[in-house]
């Protein structure tokens, strides 16, 4: 099927998409959450066995919300929170702004991995319980922001399954459901990370100083994203009782090729310009599988708020919860010249 241009424009204002593919039923699944243009996302099918594109409304997979954090208008501005009560507990410990290196080593211990980040900051990675996963961001030695969806973090009154009362109550706020409740400060910004597909209730928490500046990208730093993206996958897993993934540096390469492709020739699909599919590329990696996904996601920055935007979509979550994937790898690319200057790809496959 050929599409008008004004219909190509469209399918190109897309910012994420998830496909699956099967090989012992050969067939192709693309489901593509996409024409994101405000908050309207319609979903589209894809069958290899098929030369035509099909565009369907497939009762499985419901059209799913994802907000920009720039133009998330579920925020409050101002808050009943001062900066001594910005404190954080979890893994049996106490976590504040005011801490430094020293204090949150003591702690929690030594980090797994301590990495560069596309800020003035330095993440603290403590991964070695997927269901206590932690991020610490140190500048100059002092602590100015942390993640976590720890099965155990406790922030103020607002705990891993809190519901959206209970945030309004804490924070002292009228928030409406989303997938993430923004509150500002004069010092930090928090975000409450919901399950809104799902539960309803809180997943994890993300607070920076508003003193946090931007430093730029580099080939490490990427490599660093790909990699938190891959713990944070993994505690979504590991918080939903599946077993975690590993790494695969093959997966991650055709990731990161794919990511490239869509920055560098501005287009947002899982079949390139070249006609190759998700599985072609993993293949041409050396990559045999009986089964395959992918999650893509442009324009919506880096690793925390990208992952928790593809929890809170139905496809997207299939695949990061689907217990007969054993290996996954992450690509991510950066360019300014770009549609959507971030891009970030998933392949999954057993």
């Amino acid at each position: 099927m050929m599409f008008d241009k004004a219909t190509r424009i469209y399918l190109e204002k897309v910012l994420s998409a998830y496909y699956i593919r099967s090989r012992p039923m050969k067939k192709y699944f693309t489901y593509r959450h996409v024409y994101l243009l405000g908050t309207l996302l319609l979903c589209c099918s894809l069958n290899a066995c098929s030369p035509k594109f099909i565009n369907v409304n497939n009762s499985s997979t419901t059209s799913a919300q994802i907000t920009s954090p720039a133009t998330n208008n579920n925020i409050t501005p101002t808050g009943s929170l001062e900066v001594a009560q910005d404190v954080l507990k979890v893994k049996g410990k106490t976590i504040t702004l005011k801490d430094t290196k020293d204090d949150i080593e003591k702690k929690l211990g030594m980090p797994n991995r301590v990495v560069d980040t596309e800020y003035d900051f330095d993440y603290y990675v403590y991964n070695n319980n997927y269901k206590k996963l932690v991020f610490i961001a140190i500048a100059n030695d002092k602590v100015v922001g942390f993640y976590t969806d720890s099965i155990d973090f406790n922030f103020n009154g607002i705990v891993s399954g809190s519901s959206l009362k209970t945030v309004n109550q804490v924070l002292g706020t009228t928030f409406a459901m989303d997938d993430v409740l923004t509150q500002r400060t004069k010092e930090y910004t928090v975000d409450i990370l919901m399950d809104k597909l799902g539960t309803g209730q809180v997943t994890g928490i993300y607070i920076l100083a508003n003193s946090v500046k931007e430093d730029g990208f580099t080939d490490s730093i990427n490599r660093n994203i790909e990699l938190l993206n891959f713990d944070l996958t993994n505690s979504v897993r590991a918080r939903n009782n599946v077993p975690v993934l590993s790494w695969s540096s093959s997966a991650a390469a055709s990731s990161r090729k794919h990511s490239a492709d869509m920055a560098d020739y501005n287009f947002f699909n899982h079949i390139d310009p070249n006609g190759r599919t998700p599985g072609n590329r993993m293949n041409a990696e050396g990559i045999s599988y009986t089964s395959c996904g992918e999650n893509i996601i442009a324009g919506y920055g880096t690793s925390i708020l990208s992952n928790h935007a593809w929890y809170n979509s139905e496809g997207h979550r299939k695949n990061m919860l689907n217990p007969n994937y054993r290996y996954l790898g992450v690509g991510f690319s950066y360019d300014a010249k770009s549609t959507y200057k971030t891009y970030i790809t998933q392949n999954y496959y057993r």
